[in-house]
């Protein structure tokens, strides 16, 4: 999105930084200087302190609207958007004629998913400024979000007119031809954007995406291991500065691998741990608590923490980078097993017991609660409803959310019952959530960490995948099997927000097998 870092300062910046800040007493500045050190912290990312120290200013009625854009801004990157609302409201109140005001306040509305809100916002922001190719790149942002392919590159040709060297707009006509599955266009407009700026690093990100779902691994490899640059890692790279992990490093050195995503796709790298293991002598883990039991039972070699002191890391990596180092191509992921996860097989035998032995026992799980593209892969039970409804299958209840009220309404609806073993906690036990898939015949999700842990266990699977925005890369298939997990069979969907081929197809696949 754009317009966040477009902050007209004006008066602001005709404004000294202030250095040694520790020094400074806040008693002894006067307003002008305490917006100084305000302007400073920003711009050094201390966006709490930012907040704290705005409400020590009592400036003028035209200075006002600084201090409330600073702290909506502020707000905005820590991702309080209802606080960030609320400042950019009253710097409104202050200048309301404020173009970017608007223009961030529809940002707002984007990122809290309120389609009309941001789209009112916008389109306030076009109309308060001629030619303002922010409103508009931004309301095709909106519409390409919310599958308004269309309308998307209508404001795409409008923004295009005003600055046709703008790199954003290419990133986001690239995001328009990965909808329609053109990914040698998507291709080079995303190359194009780079080409307008090299350190534009969204469609740089975006380019290694479409490069590992074609498997195109050393292509996609070199763009990908600049994702730390993306918005959605920046704040997920370890600090430190031990050196770096790479093949040829003294097996007798100690390598410690961190996390930098979901447990799903924790549980999908973890694979390569099993090569690294031929490459060091020494493997500690930093993992989530949740996924201890499950992991060390199935990488017992392994040593497994769940707090990290830095003090003791020879040589590091993330664990989204270990597969650049085994994977160049198709045939290197083929070679490599993708069961490598252990249950508890007692604790499956007693949650067997458990389950109707009448009829067929299947998993469902149907919610994705990723921040940013959750909403685009979850669908509910009323859109399962044909799935659910058949006769001769219990249908087991594997989502990781409280989904108490959508069941008892669907039950109070059509008379069907979605079991929950109330004997599992599926959100923190995920060793008996693995024991739990282990004991039913087949599983049916969406794109989240239960399909990661029933493919890695080797069980029957059915993924139900969405078009465009929520299909990530490594759901890359030869016909309808993963080819990471050969247990795995994606059907997605051909219609951009219907998943009612999908639901019909696994419907078939079920009442055949």
């Amino acid at each position: 999105m754009l317009g966040i870092k477009t902050i007209k300062r004006n008066k602001i910046m005709q404004f000294q930084k202030i250095n040694n800040q520790k020094e400074i007493k806040l008693s002894d500045l006067d307003n002008t200087q305490l917006l100084k050190l305000i302007l400073h912290l920003y711009d050094n990312k201390k966006y709490e302190e930012v907040i704290k120290l705005s409400e020590k200013v009592n400036l003028k009625t035209t200075d006002q609207y600084w201090i409330y854009h600073l702290k909506g801004l502020s707000h905005l990157n820590s991702r309080d958007y209802d606080d960030a609302i609320n400042e950019f409201k009253k710097s409104l109140n202050v200048l309301p004629e404020s173009a970017n005001t608007y223009l961030l306040l529809g940002i707002c509305f984007h990122k809290k998913q309120n389609f009309e809100n941001a789209e009112s916002y916008y389109f306030s922001a076009s109309l308060k400024k001629d030619n303002y190719v922010e409103a508009f790149f931004n309301l095709a942002n909106l519409y390409k979000d919310f599958g308004y392919a269309e309308k998307s590159e209508k404001y795409v040709s409008i923004a295009l007119k005003i600055n046709p060297n703008l790199p954003q707009i290419y990133n986001i006509k690239g995001n328009l031809s990965e909808v329609k599955n053109d990914l040698k266009s998507a291709v080079n407009h995303y190359l194009k954007a780079i080409s307008l700026n090299e350190s534009y690093h969204e469609p740089i990100f975006n380019l290694s995406l479409i490069y590992l779902f074609s498997n195109q691994f050393k292509e996609g490899w070199k763009f990908y291991e600049k994702r730390w640059h993306n918005e959605a890692y920046l704040n997920k790279k370890m600090n430190t500065d031990r050196p770096y992990w790479s093949p040829g490093v003294s097996k007798n050195h100690k390598v410690t691998i961190w996390p930098e995503q979901g447990i799903g796709d924790f549980i999908l790298m973890s694979r390569f741990l099993n090569d690294l293991k031929n490459a060091t002598n020494h493997i500690t883990l930093l993992i989530n608590h949740k996924l201890k039991p499950i992991f060390a039972r199935s990488f017992p070699d392994i040593e497994f923490v769940t707090e990290l002191n830095k003090s003791t890391i020879d040589y590091h990596a993330p664990i989204g980078d270990l597969a650049k180092f085994y994977v160049n191509g198709f045939e290197d992921v083929k070679a490599r097993s993708d069961v490598y996860l252990k249950v508890d097989k007692s604790r499956t035998q007693k949650i067997k017991q458990l389950l109707p032995k009448s009829k067929k026992i299947c998993g469902i799980s149907w919610v994705s609660k990723n921040e940013s593209i959750g909403q685009n892969k979850s669908m509910s039970l009323e859109d399962l409803k044909d799935l659910l409804l058949l006769p001769d299958i219990t249908f087991v209840d594997l989502q990781y959310t409280d989904t108490s009220e959508e069941r008892a309404s669907f039950k109070d609806r059509y008379g069907v019952e979605i079991l929950k073993l109330e004997e599992i906690d599926n959100f923190n036990d995920i060793d008996g959530l693995a024991s739990l898939i282990d004991a039913c015949d087949q599983v049916v999700s969406v794109s989240n960490t239960t399909v990661h842990i029933a493919g890695s266990i080797g069980k029957e699977t059915y993924l139900m995948l969405p078009q465009g925005k929520g299909r990530l890369w490594y759901w890359s298939k030869e016909k309808e099997q993963s080819i990471w997990y050969k247990s795995v069979q994606v059907i997605e969907q051909t219609q951009i927000g219907c998943w009612k081929n999908v639901v019909e197809n696994i419907k078939n696949k079920l009442c055949e097998v």
